[in-house]
């Protein structure tokens, strides 16, 4: 009886919904002020993923900020909580979402106002999948190591904090902020991160003559994440979103100066790779009897590293400039649609940077929807990449022969991937009988290249038996030479 002794694979494997849904809040707004809105944008915050029961929990709440002209340009932000549940695999083991908003727009339902827009929701699950392979068999048999996926994962916090002067200040119009990954490393047990904080304001100055004032800070953030089963051989992704954007306004005792305290809370969302060694039957013969093999693929998409570069973009935007009118700032920037297409060797990030462009003319204040298209070569060696993030800073714009040009920055990171493919034996099982003599000489003519499992498997005999009657064996062979087994009944 054939003894067949198996092992199991154990690793997490990663799938992705993806889908769309329309949120809105109530405004508080005349109907004459809706008239008068400005800008509409807004961003994602506070959110949470939970994994239980093969269903995944996800909630956030989206942040809405309106800015309208009354006597002077006004502000109201408003909120509203999302809450999603997905089924997924019932071995899901933990997951992580990606946000994304498009098409602001405020709607009139019988005399009430409400913001909306689209919150489209990336999110990523990591499930539990077993496999078993034939580790050892009680014949003839040749061995090889192969790599199996090893998943660790693990999430953390962190606070950022931004203070600077400006001058006096009535009010903050718009505070949004975003984060982009620069660097991420692994370590004995922990993940550095490094990035940075973009946080973007819209501030009206005390002054009446002054225009509004955009204030962009770049706060740069470094942090250590707890990561039990990770080492510096790993390759380690993170994510972040925001979770919370305080801002307080102070002005001094003689009144001449504001200050701007902000404190931004980061969530992140990490996942480490490596590859573990197994040892597998790859091969194996029987003097009784012939073997049957069944094979499976084990296949898994294994990370090399996360890969992060900044860009800067320009040109003519599409947008419908008022006539006689003067440019005063770009509000509310976002990257609204992007998609990656492969090149030959490049990587083509292809997208829309979208904003509400503030004009003032003689008919006061208004604004109008600029769309900057943008098209990025990523030179990327990788066979596949995944999990592609843009994070825009800064849109700033001019006027020229009638014209909005425009430029920005944008923070790109995406994983470079590799598909791995590897075939075990997942059973091996006793064929038809062998007939047997019970005394033969056995002879094999060697192959060019010939290892020592060929003349095993060929002459049916451990390669240490073969070296008894062939002591002048090197492997691999040249080709020619006379292999001969004398065998005999016991």
């Amino acid at each position: 009886m054939l003894d067949v002794r198996k092992e199991i694979i154990e690793d997490l494997t990663k799938s992705v919904v993806s889908d769309k849904s329309l949120v809105e809040a109530s405004l508080n707004l005349s109907s004459e002020q809706q008239e008068k809105v400005v800008s509409v944008s807004g961003f994602v915050c506070g959110t949470s993923v939970s994994v239980e029961n093969g269903s995944v929990n996800y909630s956030g709440k989206v942040i809405f900020n309106v800015i309208f002209m009354g006597e002077e340009l006004e502000r109201i932000e408003t909120g509203v909580r999302f809450e999603f549940k997905k089924s997924v695999d019932e071995n899901a083991e933990f997951a992580c979402c990606d946000y994304a908003l498009e098409d602001f727009s405020i709607k009139n339902d019988g005399g009430m106002l409400y913001v909306t827009c689209e919150l489209i929701q990336t999110l990523s699950v990591y499930s539990k999948r077993t496999l078993d392979y034939v580790a050892d068999v009680d014949c003839l048999r040749k061995t090889e190591e192969f790599s199996v996926l090893n998943t660790v994962n693990s999430s953390g916090s962190m606070d950022v904090e931004d203070k600077f002067e400006t001058q006096k200040l009535k009010k903050v119009l718009l505070s949004e902020a975003c984060a982009a990954v620069t660097s991420v490393k692994a370590g004995e047990n922990l993940v550095t991160v490094e990035g940075v904080a973009i946080i973007s304001y819209i501030l009206l100055p005390f002054s009446e003559n002054s225009d509004i004032v955009k204030e962009v800070r770049r706060i740069p953030f470094k942090f250590d994440f707890d990561a039990d089963g990770v080492d510096d051989t790993s390759t380690a992704t993170a994510k972040p979103n925001v979770d919370s954007l305080a801002v307080k306004v102070y002005t001094d005792d003689d009144g001449t100066k504001s200050t701007i305290e902000c404190n931004v809370k980061l969530d992140f969302c990490i996942v480490c790779f490596s590859k573990k060694s197994r040892t597998a039957v790859t091969d194996a013969v029987s003097k009784s009897c012939e073997l049957d093999f069944e094979k499976k693929d084990y296949c898994y998409r294994f990370v090399n590293c996360q890969k992060n570069c900044t860009e800067r973009i320009s040109g003519k935007a599409v947008c419908n400039v008022p006539e006689y009118s003067r440019f005063i700032k770009a509000v509310g920037e976002r990257v609204s649609v992007y998609e990656i297409t492969k090149e030959g060797e490049e990587y083509i990030l292809t997208g829309t940077v979208e904003a509400d462009c503030v004009f003032s003319g003689d008919n006061g204040v208004s604004s109008e929807k600029s769309l900057l298209a943008f098209s990025v070569a990523i030179d990327c060696g990788a066979e596949v990449i995944s999990d592609v993030r843009v994070c825009v800073e800064n849109l700033q714009g001019r006027l020229r022969s009638g014209k909005l040009e425009q430029d920005a920055t944008l923070y790109i990171s995406y994983n470079e991937c590799v598909d791995c493919t590897e075939q075990v034996y997942s059973d091996i099982k006793e064929g038809a009988e062998k007939k047997t003599a019970d005394a033969a000489v056995s002879v094999y003519l060697a192959k060019s290249g010939d290892t020592e499992w060929d003349v095993s498997k060929a002459l049916l005999e451990d390669v240490s038996i073969i070296g008894e009657y062939n002591p002048d064996l090197k492997f691999p062979l040249c080709g020619g030479e006379r292999l001969i087994v004398r065998r005999c009944k016991k």
